[in-house]
């Protein structure tokens, strides 16, 4: 039995998570649309591309939440999963969720938008393990600290009795290179010209899912 970690951005979802979040909550009010989704936009790109790090990213896109309880964002974060995400899910990532099931392989969903909805897009799913970034909370509101994402993935492991040596990633994203090189089994989904060419120098499985 090995684990498969399945990326949410543009792997499980024809899509980006964490911008879809936060149109909806411009739609809602949350904040102001015309000058927070531009800046969301610039941030994630600079982030994906390698010129940011991630936190610089996550403090904004977090803002949002600070002074809310869980119950408030829990509230909007169920409809969002069934209205938003489930629409964009991915057929051909369906399958290969469906195949290392039938497998007996542990399928942990992982990305970086909020554990909140990491595990509700896993509970829609009927998938028990899910990795998003976890937010703190002080005197039950969320204050906008979070932790170190980038090391919560090899934690999890760890924690879960799992090692990522003989896992399988599926991912997209550029950003995440250094985990799909720490990886058994790494496949790259709709990857670019500069992915698909380290997919191509270590042997990686490309995959084109529609």
């Amino acid at each position: 039995m090995a684990l498969a970690i399945i990326e949410l951005d543009h792997v499980l979802i024809d899509g980006n998570a964490t911008s879809l979040w936060s149109e909806h909550l411009a739609a809602i009010d949350w904040v102001d649309g015309e000058s927070f989704l531009p800046r969301e936009q610039a941030l994630l790109a600079d982030y994906l591309n390698g010129e940011r790090p991630l936190d610089d990213y996550l403090t904004l896109f977090l803002s949002p939440l600070v002074g809310r309880t869980a119950e408030e964002v829990d509230f909007i974060a169920g409809p969002f999963v069934e209205d938003e995400i489930e629409p964009m899910l991915n057929n051909d990532a369906l399958r290969a969720i469906a195949q290392h099931r039938s497998a007996g392989d542990r399928v942990l969903l992982f990305g970086i938008v909020p554990q909140f909805l990491a595990d509700a897009i896993g509970e829609r799913l009927g998938i028990a393990d899910s990795l998003g970034v976890a937010l703190e909370e002080q005197h039950g509101f969320y204050s906008g600290r979070h932790d170190q994402h980038e090391q919560a993935l090899k934690d999890w492991a760890q924690a879960a009795g799992e090692t990522l040596e003989h896992a399988h990633y599926y991912a997209q994203s550029p950003a995440q290179l250094g985990l799909l090189e720490n990886v058994g089994v790494a496949h790259v989904v709709n990857a670019d010209e500069a992915l698909q060419a380290k997919a191509s120098e270590n042997g990686w499985e490309s995959l084109n899912w529609q």
